[in-house]
């Protein structure tokens, strides 16, 4: 069973997540909880770029993810910032796979090739 609290943080061009997934073990429950970090490069007027750091469990991964104005506006309706779209956006990625195995650099809509109710989902997430 996997289950989620966020919490939310920002400051300095960086916003940060956590996402606690817990893994009942034979007699006990553990907790782990993955930092979501990402920090925001513009793309001249096409985009942007992002560096999201995942951290958990005493071990952490990065990569690069890009993102096109269109896509942000198609996915969104500019509801909310690029950063929490590609930070709920992991936080899903999360939900269904280890951050190990979670693409080293990608564009953010090649997520709905993998996870087909990608967009359906974290269109709940992000709208009211």
């Amino acid at each position: 069973m996997v289950g989620f609290v966020v919490s939310l943080g920002a400051g300095n061009g960086v916003n940060q997540g956590g996402a606690r997934r817990s893994h009942k073990a034979p007699d006990t429950e553990r907790y782990q909880v993955a930092q979501i970090d990402v920090r925001t490069t513009p793309e001249g007027d096409e985009g942007w770029a992002f560096q999201v750091t995942v951290s958990e469990g005493g071990g952490q991964t990065s990569h690069r993810v890009t993102m096109s104005r269109n896509t942000y506006q198609q996915l969104t309706g500019e509801v909310c910032t690029p950063e929490e779209l590609v930070r709920r956006s992991f936080e899903f990625l999360l939900e269904r796979e280890p951050r190990e195995s979670i693409l080293r650099e990608f564009e953010i809509a090649v997520i709905s090739r993998y996870f087909p109710d990608y967009e359906h989902e974290i269109s709940k997430r992000i709208r009211p």
